[in-house]
């Protein structure tokens, strides 16, 4: 039986996962008290089905699993609150240091485990921008990827290993190729994988793809989130062109005016991400922002995410 299978059998109008989720949040970060009823009053059934769908086949019944996830969500939440509203005065990110970073975030087992991947895997459902990344994702660039029939991708920097799942999810016929400096990641991606059912059509490997680039070319690429987080962005993209093959699609996301603990690389707005996807040899196909709120003083900043679909000139 296929996890999706399963979840509609066993699906019912209470939501239990995303019910602890909540009953988590009220107990214990008060602040995020009503961000699920916000997201179930913003995107109604849908989000609903998608999120407790998303929680069972990754969690189970292990709420013990589930509540460590959500603590690292709130954690993970907090941090970035805090951040922004530095933001707001210095408009600048407090870390510069890539190696510094690589060291304390992506190598460090237990803040990765613990805050890290369960706050970015959670985040896709309870930050809007993110949800909103994911709908335009779906509509977009699968979309796209079945017009073209394209058979593989390679997803750069994989963290939860998310868009991995839901690539191989939504295009049965694709092989996947995750790419990461983390083993974290990668273990966390071949589990989300795997759980899903996906697992004999996706290979894990540990590469620095500037240092030590693959030998195969790919269909198209997915690169979530990653630009932000690194010193030379331009040379990476760069790097990215080089894993596609002629012609080849990718999509490709980063943030903007959003501090985090590793983010060290500002964009303040769309364009200055497009000027580095051409500058890196690709031609932009389609362009979308997600914010994450609207801004309700002056002088207040609003986290956004920067979207593209882009094809390798």
């Amino acid at each position: 039986m296929t996890p999706r299978k399963a979840f509609e059998n066993t699906l019912s109008s209470e939501y239990p996962r995303i019910n602890l989720v909540e009953s988590y949040f009220a107990a214990n970060f008060p602040y995020f008290a009503k961000t699920v009823s916000k997201r179930r009053d913003d995107f109604g059934k849908d989000w609903c089905d998608e999120f407790e769908m998303e929680l069972t086949v990754f969690f189970g019944g292990d709420d013990a699993r589930l509540k460590n996830a959500a603590h690292g969500y709130g954690q993970f939440a907090l941090d970035g609150l805090r951040l922004q509203k530095k933001f707001d005065k210095t408009l600048r990110y407090e870390n510069q240091s890539y190696a510094d970073l690589k060291a304390e975030v992506y190598l460090n087992r237990d803040y990765m485990f613990s805050l890290y991947l369960p706050g970015n895997l959670l985040s896709h459902y309870l930050w809007p921008h993110h949800y909103n990344l994911k709908r335009w994702f779906q509509q977009q660039f699968v979309s796209l990827a079945k017009r073209e029939r394209l058979t593989t991708f390679c997803d750069v920097g994989v963290g939860t290993g998310f868009y991995s799942k839901e690539m191989l999810m939504n295009l049965p016929g694709t092989e996947g190729y995750g790419y990461d400096i983390s083993d974290y990641s990668l273990e966390h991606a071949m589990t989300m994988v795997r759980l899903w059912g996906f697992g004999g059509r996706y290979h894990c490997d540990r590469r620095d793809i500037l240092a030590d680039p693959p030998d195969r070319l790919h269909d198209c690429a997915v690169n979530v989130e990653v630009l932000e987080h690194l010193e030379d962005p331009v040379a990476f993209l760069k790097g990215l062109r080089r894993m596609l093959k002629r012609g080849g699609y990718a999509f490709v996301t980063a943030a903007i005016d959003a501090p985090n603990k590793d983010h060290i690389y500002l964009y303040r707005n769309l364009e200055s991400i497009s000027r580095e996807l051409e500058l890196a040899g690709f031609k932009v196909v389609a362009q979308e922002n997600f914010p994450a709120f609207l801004a309700s003083k002056p002088g207040e900043t609003v986290p956004q995410n920067g979207s593209f679909i882009v094809q390798a000139a």
